[in-house]
């Protein structure tokens, strides 16, 4: 079975969202995280997680570490892909 092949560090926030599964595993995984999102979902929506993570270095480097993205990968991995 192929997986989904969203890579979280390099997708659009807004790709990530607009799938069910996908967004389910980033409110698990990144619940404070989605909820602080929520209110600037037009502006960081087409921001990666990576990038979102490098401008959090500074005040809250521990909220999207490499080992959490590492994480949401294997989870993402599970998704099997869908024919469009």
């Amino acid at each position: 079975m192929a997986s989904l092949g969203t890579k979280a560090a390099f997708d659009p926030v807004a790709k990530l969202l607009a799938n069910p599964a996908t967004k389910a595993i980033l409110v698990k995984e990144l619940p404070q995280l989605m909820e602080r999102m929520a209110d600037n979902l037009e502006r960081v929506s087409g921001m990666t997680l990576r990038e979102i993570q490098e401008a959090l270095q500074t005040y809250a480097p521990d909220v999207l570490s490499d080992a959490r993205l590492a994480a949401i990968d294997v989870e993402l991995a599970k998704i099997p892909a869908t024919a469009d």
